[in-house]
């Protein structure tokens, strides 16, 4: 008896409930109809707000490794492409950092690494885009860093 009581309680709810439901979105359809003439008014104040967050954001900034072979003047050839997609692309601001090359003395590690900047840069020019490079001798040996600011 009593589980008969909440079964028509329950039904009951979920009737008026369900009326109720379909009664706000019934007006919610009439009141979204408008002419396709009449376009919609532009709150200026809220879209200069809105401008002016966006341009108080920090810059994003993408911080990427890549890793030259062992006496090789060259980048390895997954790590070139990853260069070469990275610097095709527009950005505002673009740090590249070498690090020295690791050699058996200053004299070879100078050379290995001035012929790895000439290779970067040889790899710019196809793309025609110009590059500054710097050199890190704080950086791990063999390694590119580059840094993306959008």
């Amino acid at each position: 008896m009593v589980f008969l009581k909440q079964l028509i309680l329950v039904v009951m709810c979920i009737s008026c409930l369900s009326g109720c439901a379909s009664t706000l979105l019934l007006t919610a359809f009439n009141q979204g109809d408008t002419s396709k003439e009449e376009k919609p008014e532009v709150n200026r104040r809220l879209l200069h707000t809105i401008q002016s967050l966006r341009a108080l954001q920090p810059p994003k900034t993408q911080r990427i490794t890549l890793g030259y072979m062992p006496n090789s003047a060259d980048l390895m050839p997954k790590e070139h492409q990853k260069f070469s997609t990275i610097i095709g692309k527009t950005y505002s601001k673009l740090t590249i950092s070498i690090a020295p090359a690791k050699a058996q003395n200053i004299w070879e590690q100078l050379s290995l690494t001035n012929q790895r900047v000439s290779a970067l840069r040889q790899t710019a020019l196809l793309i025609n885009k110009q590059l500054n490079i710097v050199f890190e001798p704080a950086l791990e040996d063999d390694t590119l860093h580059i840094v993306v600011e959008s």
